[in-house]
């Protein structure tokens, strides 16, 4: 049988409640029987000790065989309890209701009262089955013991007033069981309601729903689960919209060059299909006119120089046109190159990402020589930075050494930074780019004085997907492409940005200069 985590609580509550209430019970019956049985044994030893200092005073001149048999009762006659008077070899020599004992019956409190003066013992005997409290003293006589007093009281109204003591806590603990049992079942619907609540919402976000939330009830660890559900859902739709957002912009990376190349093919194949047309049309004008000018001869002559001229006029103009026409394919053709090459990166850079996703992105170790490095980046985009009109520096510090690293990623990260660094520093802008080594590793600095990130960006600025609202290109994969390559390399890639002041990027891999090379 399953049960509910309703039914769970409740019955773990009650189990604990009765538990605690049987415990207590016992406790605080056990705690009346001791109170009641110490106030009994305090009063037996109290008139014990006064009938025992009589004796002593008045009677203790004779024997106490004498006292018994003179029927001397003076000195007990005032309490009420089972008196019995015993010499010190233990034997009974008189007892107030007459029983005697048998010889082998033990006494133990007479046993202790003979040892150490006085003694108490509570157990059950043959007349009463209550049981009895005995206590017993010894008497003096000229300084010396003459024989124990002893002082018997039935537990009958001792245990009868327990009883009724343990009765009234019985009822009191039964109600408070019962009034917990409801307690218990309240208090487990304030845990189930909300956590039903929670299992409800959660449902709806499973089958898609993240539009609903969880609301919080109380500020307890359900309610801290309703808001990490809530997040959870904030998260889900950020990155839902960010996911839309991506394929929406790839797709319009990819439809750009697609189109350009589609246009400019259509193109070049109309200018292929005119040129074709016209020298077909004009071979066929020039047959035509020479099997007129064979008919008529008489006129050959006179119209021979006319087509000298006219073929030289259309010679020209052919040479124009084909000029014309190869600047033309020219054109088209490096466009054509250009968004092919602009096609390639992005799907070198989807291919980047599902990797990246599929934990399968890998590093290629080689032998990389930094300042060989350094320079080829810096050549390869001082003229852009000139086209743009930006100053761009590349400094170096101290000796590079040379290390075992993916040499072609780590270029791909410090050009996707510096990339951004271009597009997001307006004209006469500066974009500076400072390689060094301190403490066994190689600092890459790329520092630009462009609009800067906002701050309630930075969180998310090197997350999958994620565009800033300054971003009109790109597909908001490439910083998180470039963190996870540099993870791999074992480095740290940190982003510090103000905004309106400009961004600094500072790129950390170990200085490994012997490694297993790939």
């Amino acid at each position: 049988m399953v049960l509910s985590i309703r039914k769970k609580i409740a019955f773990g509550f009650i189990l604990i409640i009765i538990l605690t209430v049987l415990f207590l019970e016992a406790i605080i019956i056990n705690i009346v029987r001791n109170n009641y049985y110490n106030n009994l044994e305090a009063n037996l030893h109290n008139q014990l000790k006064v009938s025992c200092e009589l004796y002593s005073r008045y009677f203790s001149d004779a024997s106490l065989q004498d006292n018994v048999l003179n029927n001397v009762d003076t000195f007990w006659k005032q309490t009420n309890a089972q008196v019995q008077i015993i010499d010190t070899d233990g034997r009974v020599l008189m007892d107030s209701i007459g029983y005697m004992p048998k010889e082998d019956e033990r006494l133990p409190d007479v046993e202790e009262a003979l040892e150490k003066g006085k003694g108490t013992w509570t157990g059950k005997v043959t007349y009463d089955k209550n049981g009895i409290m005995a206590v017993s003293r010894t008497l003096h006589s000229n300084e010396e013991t003459a024989g124990v007093l002893r002082f018997i009281s039935s537990l009958r109204v001792v245990n009868e007033d327990v009883k009724a003591v343990s009765r009234l806590f019985i009822i009191i603990g039964f109600v408070v069981t019962v009034a917990s049992v409801i307690l218990s079942f309240f208090l487990s619907n304030t845990i189930i309601n909300p956590l039903k609540k929670v299992t409800n919402v959660a449902a709806r976000m499973a089958s898609g729903d993240f539009q609903v939330r969880s609301k919080k009830v109380y500020n307890d660890e359900i309610g801290r689960l309703s808001d990490t559900l809530n997040y959870m859902a904030d998260e889900i739709e950020k990155r839902d919209k960010l996911k839309n957002d991506f394929i929406s912009s790839i797709s319009h990376e990819l439809r750009t060059p697609l189109t350009s190349i589609k246009g400019w093919a259509i193109t070049l194949m109309e200018v292929g299909q005119e040129n074709r047309q016209c020298a077909a049309g004009y071979e066929k004008d020039e047959q035509g006119s020479m099997q007129a000018d064979m008919g008529n001869s008489d006129a050959l002559n006179h119209i021979q120089d006319d087509s000298c001229v006219d073929a030289q006029n259309d010679v020209q103009d052919t040479q124009n046109d084909g000029q014309d026409d190869r600047e033309l394919f020219e054109t088209g053709l490096d466009i054509i190159e250009k968004e092919c090459d602009r096609l390639t990166a992005m799907v070198e850079e989807l291919l980047d990402f599902s990797r990246l996703v599929s934990d399968k992105l890998s590093i290629r170790k080689e032998l990389v020589q930094l300042e060989e490095f350094v320079d080829t980046v810096g050549r390869q985009l001082a003229p852009r930075a000139a086209r743009e009109g930006l100053h761009f520096s590349v400094e170096v510090e101290g000796e590079l050494p040379d290390i075992v690293t993916d040499g072609n990623r780590l270029k791909q990260v410090i050009i996707n930074v510096l990339d951004n660094a271009f597009r997001f520093t307006p004209a006469n802008g500066k974009v500076f780019f400072n390689v060094t080594t301190s403490g066994g590793e190689v600092i890459f600095s790329i520092v630009d004085t462009g609009c800067g990130i906002p701050a309630d960006e930075m969180p998310y600025i090197k997350e999958k997907f994620f565009k800033g609202k300054k971003s009109k290109l790109g597909n908001g994969i490439g910083l998180s492409i470039c963190d996870e390559i540099i993870r791999l390399m074992n480095g740290s890639f940190s982003l510090y940005s103000t905004e309106g002041k400009g961004t600094k990027v500072v790129i950390r891999i170990p200085a490994v200069s012997d490694g297993e090379v790939t």
